[in-house]
This record gives C-alpha cells, structure tokens and sequence, in this order.
C-alpha cells in the first residue's frame, strides 16, 4: 500500500505541475515511478520500525476515514511503532549539506520577493503603510473570523464564500501573482526530485520536541517536569536557537534528571548557513523537527501541558494511518483562492463535499438555492476547521516533504503565506502551515474534531468579564473512535436529515461540542497569560483586592491532577526551595517578592483543592 500510495501522489504531482506530454516526458516519468519503487522497497527492508505506517492519499481527509478504517485493525494489532529511541548514525557533514543545500535554495533560487501587503485601515507588524509593485497586495479590512456557534450560519458564514474569500479582505495584486506561483511550484519540483529523507544518518525512534531559550526555557521546564509527573518516558529534546550560555543549566538539568537534550541549529547546518541567514519566530518550529534526532515526534509550544501519559500516542492507527496529526483552533478556515492559485490545485466550486465538519449525512454536499456557501465546503480546498498547533503530531519519514514545504512557508510566511492562509483572521501565523503543505503534497493528515474546551474565571471588577487562561485540546484517540463510529452510520445510512432539520452546527454539537469530551482532556495550552513566575508575581495574577483565587477551575478536564499547584510547586523548589536555580540569570534565589507570590499561591491550593 505504502508502494501505490507513493506512486500515486508522484504521479499527481508530476501530473499538477508537468505539461509536457511528449515521449521523453512519457519515459522520464516511467524512471522516476521505477526509482520511487526501488527507493520505498528499499526504505521499507531497511527500517522496519515503522513498516506499519501506511500512508493513504487523500484531498479531503474526512471522507478518507471511509477507505482505511476497514484495513485498519489489523495491520495495528500485528505492529506497533517502537517506543525506544535509538542513535542515529549522523554523518554531519552530510546532514550539513541536505539541510544547508536546502535552505540556500530556500533563500536564494525560490524567494519570490515579496513585499508585506498594504494595510488600508489598520496596521500591524507584517502590514505596510505603503502600496509597491511588489507589494502582495491590500487589505480592506481584516478577514472575520467565524465561529461554530449557529447563529454564526446566518449572519457570518456567508461572509466565507468565493468572491469574498477572493476580494472583500485581501486583494491579491494580479502583478505578483505569476512570481509567486512560479517559484512555489518550483519549489515543490525540487523537493520532490532532489531531497532525499535522511533515514538513520539523521533520525530514528520516538520522542517530543519543543522550541525554548531564555525566558521560554523556564515555561519549558515546568512543561518538562509535568510530562515526567504524569509518568511518561519519551525522551524530549529542546531547541536552543541561540545564546546557548544563559540556558547552559538549564541543559545540564535537563540531560541529567529529566531525560531530556538541548539541541542547537548546529546539527543541521554549518557555520556558513549560520552566519549567512537569520531565523526568527514560527521558523523555529519547523527547525526544531528538522535538528531534533526523533523520527515520529510530537512537537508542543513551551506552554502547552500534557494531561496524561503520552508513551502510547504513536501507536494508535489515526496516526499510523496518516502519519500527521493535527487539532482544531475555534474558527473556520479563511484562506486566500489564490494560494489554492499558486500551489496548483483546482478548487472546485460545482461540487460541494462538506457541510461544515459534516463529511458523513446525506447533507455534506447539499447546496440550498439562494444561499451563499462558504469556500471551504468545496472540493480541493482545507477542510473546516483552522487549525491550532501548540502541539503537532508527525512522521517525517512520510511527510518529509511536508515538514519541506512547511519551511518554505514560514519562511516567507510573515510577508506573504500566513496573509493568504488566515488573511488576519484570528490567530494568524504558522498554524495552518503543516496542514497547508501535506493537503498540497496530496498526503494524508488526521484532523481532530472535538471542540477544545475553555478554562479560567470570570473577572472580579465591575464588569465581571470572563478571562480564557486555557484552552484543553482533546485525546485524538477517542476522537478517532467517534469519527470511526460516524463512518459505519454513513454505510448503514443512519445519518440522513431533511432540509429543514438539519443544521451543520447541531450536527458537530451531537458528535464534537466541547463537555462532551472533557474528560478526554490531553493538552492544555496556557498562553493568556503565560505561567512565568517572574510575571505572575510582577503583575500579581490571579490576585483581587490582595487575596488569591484559581485560575483554572475544570475539574472535568483536569481530572486528578491540579495543574496550577504542579506548576507553581514545580516553580517554587527551583527558585525557592533547595533545588539548584538554573534561571538566576532571570530571578535571583530567594528572590522576595517571586517567593512570597508562590508561597501564597501554594497555600491557596492547600486550603482550596480543586
């Protein structure tokens, strides 16, 4: 399977950006479908540790359920992917040169030298406050965001169809359109045809990996220490991305007590990349997977809590059946026409395949007379809903060229990929960037459908506003038994509606809202605000009038474990208590007033159990 797999998304690739039907185009694609044979029988004989992956192509991956959940039983209950890492034979002037050939392409031969779009009525750090010919183009005004709430059908999700999507927000200037297309598709010919998978001379085995450094390395640790709390073994691995000697003890702390390494961008490129290019921001996620030695990783933002054991994740079929894995934000997809323009897919605007999440009811392709339908219910396009990537699932060995074309989107995202994936709609930046380049490459993702859940309180001044201090992403495994249930339904036609009952929002709700699934709470991602000490303290969070409270309060989703004492506690020993200070360098031992916050905080949980 994994052989035809290949074949078939080589030859629609070759198909999406090759013309040329001549006979010495006829004969270069019979050697280049021979060479992909010989390259997966041979990568399949030589790493058997994750033979069991079998990659199903797919341009809508809902529906895709329907072709592997039959097959998929078992092949899992006769393999399993290994849970130990093992040394990959690194050979680093050849990695150096893979990566480094790489990203000089990147920078060189594929940037299509794009300016930061105009921003006519507002602005903001990637807007300009002027138009050039090599502008990508103007806003009007930022793209809504929608939500999944049903009064949002009537009054917002028209506002989500084609010549709205094409002009009403961002206006692509029709002057760079030709450049952009031209060096995206160039860009993908490379990749496909000349960046080999390093295999063992670069990773292997199981782990998590996460992007730090500086005041990031201390949310970092406090992660670090819950995954170990709640009994995991995966072996972690931390991008430092630069002044490695502020985190020297943090890394020295993490290798000897928590199984853990810092990596730095070293390891996959030499000096010369180094000195010659600057990273920054979301580049660093993709880097982190690119330098981390992990073959199946689970990457997760510095504030991102496991609630639960993760020794087991790569095991279960809705990742080894798709290799990439990834969770829903709270809004519907906003992206651009154009990207689908520039990639070379075709969008077609005649057949809808969704309704909403809907991939399963006789409703998924039904078109109202009269009504405006959004863009990404139709096929060729992202499915519903954006995505949200604290935490990412992936296999490189298949999506290799995935984690590729990600690069190449977050490098050039600030200025051009992130404002024609989110068009400004909330949360723009890399999270639509993994999804993005495996629905390009044609290759399969599993989508979590469970609504996240909010956590925090409800504001004790006047106005008694609520205040998200986290967001809960839910246990893909359990998701996956539901989307599974969905697809015997649809085969035993027990999902069929009429007009008038049917609502695409009451369909997610009986199968996807948010209490549903508490209890299968995996992650939670704390970022408003983030749980540094130093700040909590400085700001005096979580505090009224002198007095403490909770900021998170799900006992649903949290189960037995109170996060906020974990964290603090975890907080306390190390700047507080008797354990070395690895982060003097951001606040001293003892520090008076960080210790005083923490030691109230800890008595408010003494006298308070959640």
């Amino acid at each position: 399977m994994l052989l035809i797999g290949s074949l078939k998304r080589n030859l629609l690739l070759l198909k999406r950006y090759n013309n040329n039907k001549n006979i010495i185009g006829l004969f270069l694609l019979v050697i280049f479908c021979s060479s992909i044979f010989l390259i997966n029988f041979s990568s399949i004989q030589d790493d058997k540790s994750t033979s069991n992956i079998v990659i199903t192509p797919q341009n809508q991956p809902y529906l895709d359920v329907t072709n592997i959940v039959s097959s998929a039983t078992s092949a899992s209950k006769t393999q399993t992917l290994p849970q130990t890492t093992l040394s990959p034979t690194t050979n680093s002037k050849e990695v150096h040169k893979i990566f480094g050939d790489l990203i000089n392409k990147i920078f060189k031969d594929f940037n299509p030298e794009i300016d930061n779009p105009y921003g006519n009525t507002f602005k903001e750090k990637d807007t300009s406050n002027k138009l050039t010919d090599k502008s990508l183009g103007s806003y009007t005004e930022k793209c809504p965001s929608p939500g999944y709430w049903e009064e949002s059908i009537s009054s917002q999700w028209g506002l989500l169809d084609y010549n709205n999507m094409q002009s009403a927000y961002l206006k692509v200037q029709d002057s760079v359109k030709s450049v952009i297309k031209e060096k995206q598709i160039k860009f993908l010919k490379y990749i496909s045809n000349n960046i080999d998978y390093p295999g063992s001379k670069k990773y292997s085995g199981n782990g998590i990996v996460m992007v730090a450094g500086g005041k990031y390395s201390v949310l970092a640790y406090s992660v670090i220490k819950m995954i170990r709390s709640r009994g995991t073994t995966l072996p972690i691995e931390v991008l430092i991305p630069e002044d490695r000697e502020t985190d020297a003890e943090f890394c020295s702390l993490l290798k000897s007590d928590l199984n853990g390494e810092c990596i730095y961008l070293e390891s996959i490129f030499d000096d010369s990349i180094l000195s010659k290019y600057t990273f920054k921001g979301f580049q660093y996620k993709s880097l982190a997977l690119m330098a981390s030695s992990f073959e199946n990783c689970l990457l997760l933002d510095a504030d991102d809590y496991p609630l639960k054991n993760l020794d087991g994740i790569f095991e279960n079929e809705a990742y080894t059946k798709n290799g990439l894995v990834l969770w829903p934000d709270f809004w519907r997809r906003t992206t651009h026409p154009f990207f689908y323009e520039s990639a070379g897919i075709k969008v077609n605007t005649e057949k809808r395949v969704r309704n909403f999440i809907d991939s399963w009811s006789n409703m998924r392709s039904f078109i109202p007379t009269g009504e405006n339908i959004p863009y990404h219910d139709f096929e060729g396009t992202l499915p519903d809903p954006s995505s949200e990537t604290g935490q990412l699932m992936i296999n490189k060995k298949h999506h290799w060229k995935t984690l590729l074309l990600s690069m190449y989107y977050n490098v050039y995202g600030p200025n051009l990929f992130y404002h024609l994936l989110s068009q400004y709609a909330a949360g723009q930046g890399d999270k639509d960037t993994f999804i993005a380049a495996a629905h390009v490459l044609d290759l399969p993702y599993y989508q979590v459908m469970s609504v996240p859940s909010l956590d925090g309180y409800h504001s004790k001044g006047k106005d008694e506003s609520y205040r998200g201090v986290a967001y809960y992403q839910k246990d893909f495994r359990e998701d996956y038994k539901v989307q599974k249930d969905l697809v015997s339904k649809m085969r035993n036609n027990e999902l069929s509606f009429d007009e008038k009952s049917y609502s695409p929002v009451k369909f997610r709700d009986t199968y996807f809202r948010a209490d549903l699934s508490k209890s299968h709470a995996l992650f939670a991602h704390c970022n408003l605000p983030k749980f540094n000490p130093l700040d909590l303290a400085k700001n005096q969070e979580y505090m009224f009038e002198g007095k403490h409270f909770r900021g998170l309060n799900s006992k649903e989703c949290l189960g037995d474990l109170d996060m906020e004492e974990e964290i603090i506690q975890s907080y306390y020993d190390i700047i507080c208590g008797d354990t070395k200070n690895v982060f003097e360098w951001m606040v001293k031992k003892h520090d008076n007033i960080v210790c005083e916050y923490l030691t109230e905080r800890l008595q408010l949980f003494k006298e308070t159990p959640l």
